[in-house]
């Protein structure tokens, strides 16, 4: 598809399972490419599409030796957008919501990985997605133990190239420009607080993501 990024509609309340933007590189022209990824990955030669509920994250730090992870990570890493996450924090017999984001509300973009995985009963292809995860910032810590890897845009050719080895950036953020506020946004049913991040998806995914005048939606393996 010619001409600027499709918009998609947000997501305040994004969830495993859900279809979501995610940028990655097309495996003929080595551009980057955008296309609606499953959140959950199935590897590649798993025969049981529930494990994509134990691999809605990765940890950074065993992303070569995990036998779920590691085939991704080598040829199949990817970006995914977002404005923020949220995290919740017990408050009395309830738990509140934050959520994280830049101070200036820049897109941020989540280091992820990718997979092909053909459904053995229809033969459909499905393409899916984790995020990967790293000890968290000072901010972050009394919220959660674990956060997403934050990429610097400088980062972004480094991580998504298979010839790299991206081992040096799977570090916590260092930026000190992330914030935290109280969320009116997000449900605390059950359900949701079993979730360990949920994405707010952005209106139009910015061009430094894209860094190319087409944008292309891809469909291929």
């Amino acid at each position: 598809m010619d001409g600027p990024p499709p918009n998609f509609p947000p997501h305040y309340n994004a969830a495993p399972g859900q279809e979501l933007p995610v940028i990655r590189l097309h495996p003929v022209s080595g551009d980057r490419v955008l296309g609606l990824l499953r959140w959950g990955l199935i590897p590649h030669g798993s025969r049981d599409p529930k494990i994509a509920w134990k691999c809605i994250n990765a940890r950074g730090e065993t992303l070569g030796t995990t036998p779920s992870f590691r085939r991704a990570y080598r040829t199949r890493r990817c970006l995914v957008p977002a404005n923020a996450f949220y995290e919740w924090k017990a408050d009395g017999k309830t738990k509140q919501p934050y959520a994280i984001a830049l101070r200036d509300r820049r897109l941020l973009a989540f280091a992820g990985l990718w997979e092909n995985w053909q459904d053995p009963t229809t033969e459909q292809w499905i393409r899916t997605f984790t995020i990967v995860t790293t000890e968290p910032i000072e901010i972050v810590a009394p919220l959660h133990d674990r956060m997403p890897l934050i990429l610097e845009p400088s980062d972004y050719d480094h991580w998504l190239d298979p010839e790299h080895d991206p081992t040096s950036l799977i570090e916590p953020y260092s930026s000190k420009e992330v914030v935290t506020c109280r969320s009116a946004h997000g449900s605390t049913s059950r359900r949701t607080m079993m979730l360990q991040y949920l994405i707010v998806c952005p209106h139009k995914v910015q061009s430094d993501l894209i860094s190319q005048d087409r944008c292309t939606t891809f469909g291929g393996n």
